[in-house]
């Protein structure tokens, strides 16, 4: 929806010179104006045109300072699942030339995604933030290696080629896994992915079959749920449903012995291996905050009045 109504070719999105910053679990939209609320309701407006369900209890708006802060916070991975995650970085940046590929940005946008990017580099050089971090294919891993005594074996599905199941894959692979399997809409694009991974791939009407595997691992953006309860006997012990929103029929558990693991309880999970840095975030928070301050009053001092938000 945001793609739709925000990108370079909507009007409202030429309008505001909006850049998307897009992630596994969200979306960020970055805009100038000189009326701020003004964009800011005509932008919700336009997702409302698009978007049939309401969505407005899970917004959060950043005007001014607070965007800057909140986007360095982003970029630095401090507002990450996974404290200090470097992928987060990488979207940012992408989010930035992107949109800069499109259309001419105004100054602010420019100075708030440099500076941010800038910022973010800053902190992980100087902070220990990725010492013992979990992240979720190391989770993963760990979870359903515990049901398993020849986990090496082990037939692994994984439904959709998302970034987040080629990391899981990458990952599974350097720890020995052998029987994966990759399930995607798009056959053909994905199998350059299977190739280089050394994993088989199957059409995407196959995924119907999910319950001949030990493990299930969903990271599709369908709009629906595309893993719902079989009629045949299940042997899947687990399936991850990484997938923001849901596209696995929460139906699956409570009609077999499948444990269905979402995104918001790895989260969950993520966040109390990470207690051990809490004492660090705070720190760098505090640099970001020290930071973020000094380049605004840069930034006001050579072009007072311009304003920024997401």
């Amino acid at each position: 929806a945001c793609q739709k109504k925000l990108s370079v070719f909507s009007e409202v999105g030429r309008k505001y010179r909006c850049v998307l910053l897009m992630t596994c679990n969200r979306v960020e939209i970055y805009f100038s104006a000189l009326d701020l609320a003004e964009a800011h309701s005509e932008i919700l407006q336009a997702l409302k045109e698009e978007i049939e369900i309401p969505f407005e209890h899970q917004l959060y708006s950043y005007f001014g300072c607070d965007c800057f802060l909140h986007l360095s916070h982003v970029t630095a991975g401090l507002d990450s699942a996974i404290v200090a995650e470097s992928e987060i970085q990488r979207q940012v940046k992408i989010a930035y030339e992107s949109a800069l590929s499109y259309r001419e940005l105004p100054s602010c946008l420019h100075y708030l995604f440099q500076k941010s990017l800038h910022v973010g580099k800053h902190i992980r050089s100087h902070f220990s933030l990725s010492l013992n971090q979990v992240t979720i294919p190391k989770l993963l891993f760990e979870m359903g290696s515990v049901s398993y005594l020849n986990v090496k074996k082990t037939p692994i599905l994984f439904v959709g080629n998302s970034e987040i199941n080629r990391q899981i894959i990458s990952y599974f692979k350097r720890k020995g896994l052998e029987n994966l399997t990759l399930c995607s809409r798009s056959l053909h694009a994905a199998e350059e992915v299977a190739e280089k991974m050394g994993v088989f791939l199957m059409p995407w009407e196959h995924r119907l079959s999910w319950h001949n595997y030990s493990w299930v691992i969903c990271g599709s953006n369908a709009p629906h749920y595309v893993i719902t309860s079989p009629q045949e006997p299940v042997q899947t012990q687990w399936v991850f449903d990484l997938s923001m929103p849901r596209t696995v029929d929460p139906e699956i558990s409570s009609s077999s012995r499948v444990r269905l693991v979402n995104m918001e309880k790895l989260i969950h999970l993520i966040q109390r291996h990470q207690q051990s840095n809490t004492e660090a975030v705070l720190e760098a928070r505090k640099t970001i905050a020290e930071s973020v301050g000094n380049y605004v009053e840069k930034f006001l001092s050579k072009e007072a009045g311009v304003k920024i938000c997401v």
